[in-house]
């Protein structure tokens, strides 16, 4: 989910949560509730800023996804996560 949502923001100015909320989970199938996670991970990287008020209250998104380097050797770099 985190690669698909850094490959459709790359090159984007600021995001309003909202709209991104709405939009991930109409076109690119990723549930509103697993947004939050995504976005952590990506900003963990470095690939976005999270603009919040309070440790949950996301309100927009700032991508800085890399425009020459391949996205999945990024997030490839994390450690993985049990569910």
């Amino acid at each position: 989910m985190a690669s698909i949502v850094a490959m459709h923001i790359r090159g984007l100015g600021q995001i309003d949560y909202g709209v991104l909320r709405q939009v991930a989970d109409h076109f690119f199938d990723i549930p509103s509730y697993a947004l939050p996670e995504v976005l952590r991970i990506l900003a963990e990287i470095g690939y976005v800023q999270l603009l919040s008020t309070g440790p949950t209250n996301i309100k927009s998104v700032i991508p800085d996804v890399p425009h020459f380097s391949s996205v999945h050797a990024g997030l490839g770099s994390t450690s993985t996560r049990s569910n």
